[in-house]
């Protein structure tokens, strides 16, 4: 028969203990169930209280994009091509370039928004681009020329060749062109690697531009005619590295204050010298002399109202000593001269400091800054 309460089986072998275990059984799966559902409605309170404890701290939670962007600005690393020559380059070839800005971007939609609108984090770029990546390199420049807004840029930008040939220029193109079209917007402009032959110039549309350093590993500048760097309205530094130019025959800009030399031919340097009356430093360092191309020649002195720190090398070499005799700096703060093997200048050498009236440095011809004296 079957028990009247419990609905189990009831037989005269049945215990008084197995009934009793049977009801316990049945209590606890209530008693489980019921904290179950207990557990669902305190969860739902539960959410219900901290949606309400978020929306009334809603306002002191989010930082406002104000202070936000000012902790970007003062927390990333600055990238400041203005106090370098030119990047190191890494053991495989390339350069370094650190794009943290993009990568904050990446962290949720209200940093995208206050980065976005941060031009202050688009002011500087360092870029390198291969026969591969030139397309999506360009449109990594385009984002920085939006974002910049209304403010200059200062860009390094590094070509490296394909393994095997040298970049085309229809793959270089899309970077190229960024670069012209974003033209008003450039204060400093480094190019490094770039065949003269894949530029074409136009000197009038960057507006902005201060400062221009052109260092060229596998190719030369002989069809870059420094007219047009008169073309350029404020520039006011100018780098060369390695370059082999078509020198000009008439004055470079009146705004040109500083003048850098690196690997470069004497004569391209002296004659460049001349032509900028309004300099402010002329610095010329491991330079060499071509026995084929003839020394500028100065008849009459040459005053440099503005000149205050000169280096110059080879100064003791018969050939250099008396142009740098005809030189005038009467403001010249800081004067460098290093002096080669051969001595035959020494005498006009010795004249020449002996009139600038200035604190000087003298360097050995291996020293590449230098040294106070």
């Amino acid at each position: 028969m079957n028990c009247y309460a419990c609905g189990q089986r009831v037989s005269p072998e049945s215990s008084f203990q197995d009934i009793s275990a049977a009801e316990e059984v049945s209590s606890i799966l209530r008693t489980t169930e019921h904290l179950g559902d207990l557990i669902l409605s305190l969860n739902a309170a539960r959410v219900k209280l901290l949606q309400r404890l978020n929306q009334l701290r809603a306002s002191t939670r989010v930082c406002p994009p104000e202070i936000l962007s000012t902790i970007f600005q003062h927390a990333s690393p600055p990238t400041d091509l203005t106090a370098l020559e030119f990047l190191e380059e890494d053991e495989d070839g390339s350069v370094s370039e650190s794009h943290r800005q993009v990568t904050l971007s990446a962290v949720s939609w209200h940093w995208r928004q206050v980065i976005f609108a941060t031009p202050q984090l688009w002011t500087n770029a360092v870029v390198n681009v291969t026969r591969k990546n030139a397309e999506r390199k360009a449109q990594l420049l385009q984002l920085y020329l939006t974002n910049v807004g209304n403010m200059t840029i200062s860009l390094a930008l590094y070509v490296f060749p394909g393994y095997g040939r040298l970049i085309l220029k229809s793959e270089l193109d899309p970077v190229i062109n960024c670069i012209w079209n974003g033209a008003q917007k450039f204060k400093l402009l480094s190019l490094c690697s770039i065949p003269q032959s894949f530029i074409s110039f136009s000197p009038a549309d960057f507006t902005q531009l201060e400062d221009l350093r052109l260092k060229w590993t596998w190719d030369d500048l002989s069809g870059f005619h420094t007219t047009q760097i008169s073309a350029f309205p404020r520039l006011r530094q100018l780098y060369l590295w390695g370059a082999l130019i078509h020198l000009p025959s008439q004055p470079l800009c009146q705004s040109l204050t500083i003048l850098r030399f690196f690997d470069t031919p004497l004569h391209i340097s002296i004659q460049m010298l001349i032509l900028c009356p309004n300099l402010v430093e002329y610095t010329c360092h491991q330079t060499s002399i071509d026995i084929t191309e003839t020394i500028p020649q100065v008849s009459e002195p040459i005053t440099f109202p503005h000149m205050k720190i000169f280096y110059s090398p080879c100064s003791a070499d018969a050939l250099i000593a008396p142009i740098l005799h005809k030189f005038k700096f009467p403001a010249l703060e800081a004067l460098g001269l290093e002096l080669g093997p051969n001595k035959d200048g020494l005498e006009e050498l010795v004249s020449f400091i002996r009139n600038t009236r200035s604190d000087f440095s003298i360097s050995s011809p291996s020293s590449s800054v230098p040294s106070s004296a």
